[in-house]
């Protein structure tokens, strides 16, 4: 949370003279507030932040031993050196300034990190920092890539410290191996098209295979206009995201569901609802991964890597071993082709019916207008096949009855 001067961990008492009493009132209406943190520190004498890392020699260096300046938001700006255990508990230590509000998350952004220019005289690599700054004996070169890992784990320390009773929800752009520790990961800033829909379910698989099961793309895209078509279509694509995140850049037409008619908005209502049909599933599988790895949404591949078509298989989803998304990623479609790996499979467009079984091994087409999201569920054995005694089948057996 910045000032109208961009200082990390600071606040505008003039638009919020009492935070504390600003997050309980939001928190009483369902809202939990998560503010986003820069790894920039405003350079400003008297700043206490910028003195408490000077004093500590907490910041990154040039090549040639002065403190690294450039700009990210704030201009000029210095950069804690997150590859030090000194500065990543130095970093934890301020997060009693957001436990002391009620403040039970984090956004971490910028932490690759970003840096529009520098004081000094030459471009930086890449819109980061240079590659020979020195972080202790080491440069950039060798540590950029885990730079963010210690921001992230610096905000998981702190809320354990000053929030102990809480599960503290903290979000980060960047990362390396071994985030997912301390956060939750997004996908970065896309842009509002289909190819980037699209895209977005081989990045969380493949972030999921990597050892990240909580992982999420920005709905309806970042960068660039929406349409309603495509907003409605990946709130459906995102049923099975590990959180479900409409984000849009400022300057972009407006993206919220309510934007694009009623029509559109029923489609994304309706995509909502069923993804809080599915949080106890969800929640399993999320709790499943703390203890397996596995990932929440996962490739064909991982349960069929013999099958070729599995393997190839990137625009459908399972969650779980038992249910498959299929959604529709193109522009005017309403019909899609979609694979079914062995075993027999069930249609439960939207959870809303059981539709045909399928045998397995083949593709097969969904019809799929704008307001269905194409689903399958997997019968547990060849035994029970006339029962879909599947993880879900229960699960869906009993929305159905409450639908009656």
């Amino acid at each position: 949370m910045c000032s109208s001067d961009l200082k990390v961990w600071t606040v505008s008492r003039a638009n919020f003279p009492d935070l504390r009493a600003f997050v309980k009132e939001a928190g009483e209406q369902g809202v939990k507030l998560v503010p986003i943190v820069d790894p920039g520190v405003k350079l400003e004498a008297g700043y206490d932040v910028y003195e408490e890392a000077a004093k500590g020699d907490h910041l990154v260096r040039t090549a040639r031993g002065d403190v690294l300046v450039g700009e990210v938001w704030p201009d000029p700006a210095v950069f804690p050196d997150f590859t030090r255990p000194e500065v990543v508990a130095w970093w934890a230590g301020r997060h009693k300034f957001f436990a002391d509000a009620g403040i039970q998350g984090q956004w971490n952004d910028m932490n690759e990190p970003a840096c529009f220019s520098l004081r000094q005289p030459r471009e930086t690599e890449g819109k980061t920092l240079p590659y020979d700054a020195r972080h202790g004996t080491r440069t950039h070169l060798e540590v950029h890539n885990a730079y963010a890992n210690g921001m992230s784990e610096a905000s998981r320390a702190g809320y354990a410290k000053f929030s102990p009773q809480i599960r503290p929800w903290v979000l980060t752009r960047a990362g390396y191996a071994g985030i997912q520790r301390h956060a939750t990961v997004w996908t970065g800033d896309n842009t509002a098209t289909w190819s980037h829909l699209a895209l977005s379910l081989p990045m969380i698989q493949g972030l999921g295979l990597s050892g990240i099961p909580f992982a999420a793309a920005d709905v309806g895209g970042f960068a660039g206009d929406t349409t309603g078509e495509l907003l409605a279509r990946w709130y459906q694509a995102a049923v099975g995201y590990a959180f479900v995140r409409n984000h849009a850049a400022l300057g972009t037409a407006d993206q919220e569901p309510w934007r694009f008619g009623e029509a559109v908005t029923d489609v994304i209502r309706s995509a909502l609802e069923l993804r809080y049909r599915l949080l106890p599933h969800l929640y399993t599988l999320a709790q499943g991964a703390t203890r397996t790895a596995l990932p929440v949404m996962r490739p064909l591949a991982l349960h069929w890597p013999a099958d070729e078509d599995a393997a190839r298989e990137d625009t459908q989803y399972l969650l779980g071993e038992g249910l498959m998304v299929a959604p529709v990623l193109r522009a005017g479609h309403r019909r899609r082709l979609v694979y079914l790996p062995a075993g027999r499979w069930a249609a439960v467009f939207n959870l809303a019916q059981f539709g045909p079984v399928h045998a397995g091994g083949q593709h097969v087409v969904a019809d799929a207008p704008l307001d269905t999201l194409p689903m399958y569920l997997r019968a547990r054995s060849e035994e029970h096949t006339s029962e879909l005694q599947s993880p879900m089948y229960f699960v869906c057996r009993l929305l159905l009855e409450k639908k009656k």
